[in-house]
């Protein structure tokens, strides 16, 4: 799911500051690779790591544009990406749990 969303939000972003730009794009296509130890992310082992080692981003771009141009694209694209931003740098997570509490209608037909 992280890679999904590291690849659809720096096709977006790509893609937006290409049409910003005047930049018209044929084809985008972005491949991600992750390499992941399942022993930490199972709970086998806690001298794994639970995330992703590496993540590999390939970007193919068919366009009119030069090369120098699409480079730029591509940087701007991790530059500008919140979901790039979020997997390069550290970002605080706080979690809480609310309990909540079954209907009226939940109880009175749980014991049908």
């Amino acid at each position: 799911m992280a890679l999904a969303a590291l690849a659809s939000c720096l096709n977006a972003t790509f893609m937006f500051n290409a049409a910003a730009q005047g930049i018209h794009i044929d084809e985008l296509q972005i491949d991600l690779e992750g390499s992941l130890d399942l022993r930490g992310f199972l709970g086998i082992s806690e001298d794994v790591r639970r995330g992703y080692e590496t993540i590999q981003v390939t970007f193919r771009v068919k366009s009119d544009a030069s090369e120098e141009k699409i480079k730029e694209l591509v940087e701007l694209a991790q530059k500008r990406s919140p979901v790039f931003d979020i997997v390069t740098n550290q970002t605080p997570v706080s979690v809480r749990v609310e309990r909540v509490e079954p209907s009226y209608a939940e109880r009175t037909t749980a014991h049908i």
